[in-house]
């Protein structure tokens, strides 16, 4: 769930994404340039992204990260790094040559096809470059991430990302850490720059330590909404009755 932190959201848009979330059916998401700027501005400062770095653009255009993937490296004065054909991301080997060739230090990319790609990472002196590994979009479990991290150690820092394409992508981040490899589930983390969290229950009411809730996640960075549908929108999108205490 989404808590907005300010009354009303300014009809700022700039893109429109689609996403099926846990329902199966396609629903259009208002995204705004604030809130796009502002993850822009933060994955740049939090992993260092300047004109010499180079940053993997590795999904389409229909997937809400794409956005991220060119606008990180492109506002940097970075490099955008697209490979030639798809077969390279069907085949694990050619996916850690062309990384390797290709001199990337930020690699973008989902847990899935993490696992592929790990697969072919077979030599610790391959991807001298790579500095991040930025994961996003699925679950991440410590089984996906033991046999790279068992090779590379901490010399490439993976980061697990979560986030909603209504809550204009990534606010919770985690850096990864050897031990990660024993546990079933990796965290997502802490909140981004100008973002918070809540763990409620039943009517919004904070979870106790030990007790099981909803994550909310309470920011002024949201998308404007669910396109055409108010009803929608005022469902996900809540007031933020707590704004007092976490500010």
């Amino acid at each position: 769930m989404c808590i907005r932190d300010r009354d009303e959201i300014k009809n700022e848009y700039c893109y429109i994404n689609f996403t099926t979330g846990s329902t199966g059916k396609p629903k259009s998401v208002l995204g705004r340039h604030s809130s796009l700027a502002h993850l822009i501005d933060w994955e740049i400062k939090e992993l260092k992204v300047d004109s010499n770095s180079k940053v993997s653009q590795l999904t389409t255009p229909s997937f809400g990260p794409y956005i991220r993937d060119i606008l990180v490296p492109l506002c940097s004065g970075g490099t955008v790094c697209i490979p030639k054909n798809r077969e390279i991301l069907l085949n694990s080997e050619r996916l850690v040559e062309w990384v390797d060739k290709s001199q990337i230090t930020i690699l973008h990319m989902v847990p899935s096809l993490f696992r592929l790609f790990s697969e072919g990472a077979k030599n610790s002196d391959l991807l001298k470059s790579l500095k991040y590994i930025f994961l996003a979009g699925e679950t991440l479990r410590g089984k996906d991430i033991k046999n790279f991290i068992d090779l590379f150690k901490s010399r490439i820092q993976i980061i697990n990302a979560y986030g909603q394409t209504e809550s204009s992508l990534i606010k919770l981040f985690y850096r990864v850490k050897e031990c990660d490899t024993e546990k079933s589930i990796i965290p997502v983390g802490k909140p981004i720059d100008k973002t918070e969290i809540l763990l409620l229950y039943k009517e919004m009411n904070i979870c106790a330590h030990g007790e099981i809730g909803e994550l909310y996640i309470c920011s002024d960075y949201f998308s404007a909404g669910y396109y055409n549908d108010n009803t929608l929108t005022d469902s996900i999108f809540k007031k933020n009755p707590y704004k007092n205490l976490i500010n």
